[in-house]
């Protein structure tokens, strides 16, 4: 769905709501707490990205800008995530035949981008043994949308923050928030986009996002860029929370648009473009899901590049190698 623009503000709509916040928080917290008592673990260092919000928090980009990061260092990566959105069903492990229908449009993308080894389970230390058993040489896992997870244990949390903020501070129904702001207190990290007064509490573990449009790319032809003149009129077609953000950014390279939003995660099908006319632009979590539909016609993509701090790089790499001299000491002390 579209976030509601209630949301941003504490209005009387929220006002009225916020009872059944109160009510979602004291539910989740029970099942927090059940999760809790049956923590597992994985054998390599995990890492999670999340975020408090709904959605619309660019959460996607910060992984594949993470994995990129950490492929460089040399470590050999892998991903789990529930796969959201996805029609099949059990734990996945992705092969050449996946589909973005069987992983999810978001580990698809993932995988596209990255080509990493994949699992999509809603049991993530389950996707997480069947990865490893899939590809031993995983040194590091990432967790795809895994901070609510609580049944998976985890060495770093990165809480992304997105355009919208926190919206009005309430979980929802009330606001966007999936856990309470105070939630943050406890992660390892949190990268924003933009200046949030209700993340001073926590500027010691804050760091700035760095995201804007690539050069869009022909839907068939990804290894080819276009410049933006080339692209003065366009139709804009976007599946995802926010798709406001597409259109405000779109605007701003002189593109005039004629915005066609859907909903997140929209499972697009061949009628939907019916009456959308070429050229069309989309984001690259929409194009995964149209390879296949929009064979002849004149599509761009445009990727959202995502620019990770050094210093975060850093305290991320300094906690792998921790984790792994734990587990080499306490492999050691076992052989004695």
């Amino acid at each position: 769905m579209q976030t509601p623009k209630f949301w941003q503000h504490k209005g009387i709509i929220a006002h009225l709501l916020w009872p059944l916040s109160w009510l979602y928080q004291m539910a989740t917290r029970r099942v927090m707490h059940k999760k809790l008592a049956a923590i597992k673990c994985l054998p390599v260092p995990v890492i999670v990205v999340g975020n408090i919000n709904v959605g619309g928090t660019g959460k996607t980009p910060v992984t594949i800008a993470l994995i990129a990061a950490l492929q460089k260092k040399g470590y050999c990566v892998g991903l789990i995530s529930r796969g959201y959105g996805r029609t099949s069903e059990g734990c996945i492990v992705a092969d050449a035949t996946s589909s973005p229908k069987v992983l999810g449009d978001e580990p698809y993308l993932i995988r596209e981008k990255t080509g990493v080894a994949v699992a999509v389970c809603a049991d993530r230390h389950q996707a997480g043994i069947a990865l490893l058993n899939a590809a031993p040489d995983i040194d590091v896992i990432i967790s795809d949308d895994g901070l609510q997870h609580y049944a998976l244990a985890r060495d770093f949390e990165i809480a992304v923050i997105g355009e919208q903020g926190v919206g009005n501070g309430y979980v929802m129904p009330a606001g966007p928030l999936r856990e309470p702001v105070s939630r943050l207190a406890s992660v390892s990290a949190i990268v924003s986009k933009v200046p949030c007064d209700d993340l001073t509490p926590y500027i010691d573990r804050c760091y700035d996002l760095k995201q804007t449009l690539g050069l869009p790319y022909p839907l068939h032809q990804p290894t080819i860029t276009t410049n933006w003149c080339n692209l003065t009129h366009a139709s804009a077609v976007a599946g995802i929370a926010h798709p406001d953000n597409f259109f405000r950014a779109l605007k701003a390279q002189g593109v005039h648009i004629t915005p066609y939003p859907f909903d997140d995660h929209h499972a697009f099908c061949e009628q939907d473009f019916a009456k959308i006319r070429d050229p069309i632009v989309m984001t690259e979590k929409d194009a995964v899901k149209c390879t296949h539909i929009l064979k002849d016609r004149a599509v761009f993509v445009v990727p959202l590049e995502t620019t990770l701090p050094d210093a975060l790089i850093t305290n991320i790499t300094h906690c792998i190698q921790k984790k792994v001299d734990a587990i080499s000491l306490k492999e050691r002390r076992l052989n004695v």
